[in-house]
């Protein structure tokens, strides 16, 4: 097994994306996605993120459940140097505001 110190999470990603562009990278309930898919959609969430004024060191926080969207989300961040804080969609919503 490769080791991959001292890399963020997106160039590991981007290095089994060279890799392995066209394999499953994440499976989930019947649904799958590949390598390609995973950074084009991460990709495309960091334009927009950047769009609407997200810089680097910005903490991202965002209610949602484990899920392929939510490794779209944690990688959209990363790329756009931004800190994801994850919060768990079953928190009370005074919380969830409060984050």
């Amino acid at each position: 097994m490769q080791t991959f110190n001292k890399k963020n999470l997106h160039q590991v990603v981007d290095h089994l994306l060279e890799k392995h562009r066209s394999r499953i990278a994440i499976e989930q309930n019947g649904r799958s996605c590949s390598y390609d898919e995973l950074d084009a959609r991460s990709s495309s969430l960091c334009a927009e993120l950047r769009a609407k004024g997200v810089n680097r060191g910005d903490v991202i926080a965002l209610p949602m459940p484990a899920s392929i969207d939510y490794v779209v989300a944690l990688l959209a961040v990363v790329k756009c140097g931004g800190i994801f804080m994850p919060l768990d969609p079953a928190f009370p919503e005074a919380r969830l505001r409060r984050a």
